[in-house]
């Protein structure tokens, strides 16, 4: 019986529960959640399994899950993708270890060197200048950089990226089984890709050990809903993985959410939901071709996943497109960089949304031919030069200084915007000139002291 009907069998029983959580099922106070989400809302009780040590309906689940994602292991996560990579970090990572990522991972990731004490080695992908952003990462890059620094255990790798760019994993892989180096892919934005590879292939199918998905991205599940995957022929063990899950994960997991879960990928992986599916590919595709006649915007079209549209305007600032079509026609992207809007599309993007937001492009770019096209400057970001493991540097003794006197001292925090969460700065690393010009003057950051 699937973990779903359980929990509705459940509502019928009428059993008087002394058990967390204390609600009891039913509404303490007047909440316009609803009393649905309340009797949803269970524990541990008999009937129901544990996440953190599965042997019945969500043992079941996983399998029906790993059967789907033709994986090795497949286990649900209740809170996001970071959960996942923190994880994996600690299954694969000790004190000393050096573990080769690239610059744009998330922070999560920085989190996970503190936690495991590892040594970061940086790698660069490409980067955009015109829509100030890291994009995919080269093979050759990957290769070159473990050629220079030998006894790496693991890479990290973010794909797609934040805004769609995809980087080529098949190759990547081989480099790693070459040099037996693991590899973990944060495919947080990639959960639709095991129902359609139009958009791009899952990371355990092109040789990873394992991956990540955030299922509220794409996918139509509710917040923070994702899975880990180790492949078939995985380099991580199973148990391992789960003994490093149970240390960070709470004992009190949402049932709720574990059943939205369910019933996302049930759906993704039904007629209706393959259906629906195709259907959003097309109206994306139709809605790009269209984006691409205008005149005075660019769409990012480098090999990236159609389910983000990445758009800059020629003639007007990003932030001021941002605020157009926010005020205009109130619709709002899911991140305004430097130069350029992305705006993410998933399970729930209607047709309609989809003309909304062509219509508010087809406006600015009416709006763009008043004016004169925009003077990009050439930027290169900074280079990450660390002077001490993470770990040291957030354990270290700290003191907080404005930005504008931090230049040439040891950076005793993260430094970065969310979304998407990648760090400017992190911790152990030097702080430079160059990190001065994209942060405020006026604002405080923690130095090792």
């Amino acid at each position: 019986m699937s973990l779903l009907k359980k929990l509705l069998q459940h509502k019928t029983k009428k059993i008087c529960l002394f058990t967390t959580p204390s609600h009891n099922q039913r509404m303490p106070f007047k909440s316009k959640l609803g009393e649905n989400y309340y009797k949803l809302d269970l524990s541990e009780i008999d009937g129901l399994d544990d996440l953190n040590n599965p042997q019945e309906c969500i043992m079941e689940l996983e399998n029906e899950l790993k059967a789907i994602y033709n994986s090795g292991f497949t286990h649900i996560l209740t809170n996001g993708s970071t959960q996942g990579i923190l994880a994996l970090m600690l299954a694969v990572l000790q004190k000393g270890d050096k573990v080769l990522t690239a610059i744009n991972c998330h922070k999560c990731v920085h989190n996970g060197l503190i936690l495991t004490g590892a040594d970061p080695i940086w790698v660069y992908p490409t980067y955009d200048n015109n829509f100030s952003v890291y994009t995919s990462i080269s093979p050759l890059a990957i290769e070159q950089a473990v050629e220079k620094m030998p006894n790496i255990k693991c890479l990290i790798l973010t794909n797609p990226s934040y805004d769609g760019a995809i980087s080529d994993i098949e190759k990547i892989s081989d480099i790693c089984k070459k040099h037996k180096i693991i590899l973990i892919v944060d495919e947080a934005h990639g959960g639709l890709w095991n129902f359609d590879k139009t958009l791009g292939t899952p990371a355990i199918l092109a040789g990873a050990d394992a991956s990540v998905q955030s299922l509220h991205k794409t996918c139509g599940a509710i917040n923070p809903a994702a899975l880990i995957h180790l492949s078939k022929n995985s380099n991580i063990s199973k148990s391992r993985l789960m003994e490093a899950l149970n240390i960070i994960s709470t004992t009190s997991p949402s049932y709720a959410l574990m059943a939205n879960v369910e019933e996302t990928i049930k759906f993704l992986n039904s007629k209706k939901g393959q259906k629906d599916l195709e259907k959003l590919t097309t109206h994306i595709t139709e809605i790009i071709n269209k984006i691409k006649k205008l005149e005075h915007l660019e769409i990012f079209h480098q090999n990236n996943d159609i389910t983000k549209i990445f758009i800059r305007s020629l003639n007007i600032p990003a932030k001021d497109v941002s605020e157009i079509i926010y005020s205009k026609f109130k619709i709002e992207c899911e991140i305004q960089h430097k130069n350029a809007l992305t705006f993410l599309c998933g399970l729930g993007t209607t047709s309609k949304k989809l003309k909304k937001l062509l219509k508010a492009l087809i406006y600015i770019n009416k709006q763009s031919k008043k004016f004169a096209p925009l003077k990009i400057p050439q930027v290169t970001p900074p280079k990450r030069e660390m002077i001490t493991n993470p770990k040291e540097a957030f354990n270290s003794l700290q003191e907080e200084i404005t930005i504008s006197k931090a230049q040439e001292h040891i950076c005793s925090q993260i430094v970065t915007t969310y979304p998407p969460g990648i760090p400017l700065l992190t911790y152990g690393e030097k702080i430079t000139s160059q990190h001065l010009n994209f942060i405020d003057n006026n604002i405080k950051i923690r130095i090792v002291k």
